[in-house]
């Protein structure tokens, strides 16, 4: 994808979260519907501490990116080879994520808040996203808990893929209303 497409797809997956969020009931937002899971609030502060790590690390210079992370030495992988190896490591790891991108559960985790906060990241990244040439975000890459370095382009897959997983998990096990 270029930066048009996933500019795009950025775009529709947060339009989709965003709709199915304002869909629940206020207060079920920070309902623990099963035991040991996050709540959709503790959902959503994961997305925006994720978005936001992007964020910085895509504003740094780009001679840091390579001095701390190095260049991509090898083929990209396309969108559905990405996100076939992070739904193989998410069963690996159990789907546990690292401890700085979880958030305790909150009552005063307000859903328009935080909805304003996850667009915000997401405008930050379609517009930082912009400044970057085709070529450099297959050249430059990040550090990602999961899948080790990924390019930009690939951790902007992973983007768009990521909020479509939290979307899905929300919609087929906290949107029913039946608490478990």
């Amino acid at each position: 994808m270029n930066i048009e497409e996933l500019t795009k797809e950025l775009n529709i997956q947060f339009d989709k979260l965003s709709y199915l969020l304002h869909h629940q009931n206020n207060l079920d937002f920070n309902t623990v519907f099963i035991q040991g899971k996050w709540t959709t609030g503790q959902h959503i502060a994961h997305l925006i501490k994720s978005m936001a790590a992007v964020n910085l690390l895509l504003k740094a210079p780009k001679f840091i990116l390579k001095y701390k992370f190095g260049l991509c030495n090898r083929k990209e992988k396309n969108f559905t080879q990405l996100l076939d190896k992070y739904e193989h490591k998410l069963l690996q790891s159990k789907g546990v994520a690292p401890k700085r991108f979880t958030s305790s559960i909150s009552k005063s985790n307000d859903k328009k808040k935080m909805l304003e906060s996850l667009n915000k990241e997401k405008v930050k990244i379609i517009s930082t996203l912009n400044k970057w040439s085709e070529h450099d975000l297959s050249k430059y890459v990040l550090p990602h808990p999961l899948l080790g370095k990924l390019s930009i382009r690939e951790m902007i897959y992973f983007s768009v893929f990521h909020m479509d997983h939290h979307r899905m998990i929300l919609k087929e096990k906290y949107m029913n209303g039946v608490r478990i």
